[in-house]
């Protein structure tokens, strides 16, 4: 794998897989037991009120604990740079989207096309919860043009060319790829963990159940 510098300008390799990229496998270390609640706190708290109505209510603060445990919130790094937030996603899509323009791929150097390229066809990092792509799939092809033109995909692709204009390592762009997909599609990401949950943990199928209308909409258009 070829090495490229970081932000402090030491060299760095890029090993981010595919699989490593994924925002399900990135979330699978969460456990049933980091989302635990007190039937007995809820009954403290709510008086007398139906098995039922308990059962709902455990359901609610389970998926609260998961939702911020998977979806990123604040601020990133370049914030003050870029005026982004995880917070303000629906803000956010299009100023990093406009960054393809403001940046341009013409005034990366020809080893910057090539990291831009390498990071583009990493599976995981494609808009796959909106314009047919899979998960295996990464928002550039291989001659380094966008696989489709919604919003998802340009502030992939804006964000990967000014991290690496400003000197972030593929790693570090990856990882912020993983992030915003995160908050673009919340509702799909909190599912994902979810059913990746349901392989040692029962309770997270009744979160699924239970509160569907609750999972928040994708951000961003197609």
């Amino acid at each position: 794998m070829v090495a490229y510098g970081n932000s402090s300008g030491q060299p760095q390799t890029a090993t981010q897989s595919p699989e490593t990229c994924s925002v399900a496998t990135e979330q699978s270390n969460l456990k049933a037991g980091d989302v635990e609640v007190s039937r007995k706190k809820i009954k403290q708290e709510l008086g007398e009120v139906s098995e039922e109505d308990i059962d709902s209510a455990e359901a609610y603060l389970k998926f609260k604990k998961i939702k911020e445990a998977v979806l990123p919130s604040g601020s990133p790094v370049y914030a003050s740079e870029l005026e982004v937030s995880y917070n303000q996603a629906d803000q956010a899509v299009d100023k990093l989207a406009n960054l393809e323009q403001n940046v341009g791929k013409e005034n990366l150097s020809r080893e910057q096309k090539e990291r831009y390229k390498e990071i583009g066809t990493t599976g995981g990092t494609s808009c796959e919860h909106c314009c047919g792509l899979t998960s295996k799939d990464g928002f550039a092809r291989s001659n380094g043009q966008r696989q489709c033109g919604c919003a998802h995909n340009a502030a992939f692709s804006g964000l990967t060319m000014w991290m690496i204009e400003n000197g972030y390592s593929n790693q570090e762009i990856l990882k912020e790829i993983n992030k915003w997909k995160s908050s673009f599609f919340p509702k799909q990401t909190l599912t994902q963990s979810l059913q990746e949950m349901k392989k040692n943990n029962p309770e997270a199928e009744k979160i699924l159940k239970e509160f569907p209308a609750f999972l928040p909409n994708m951000v961003g258009g197609c």
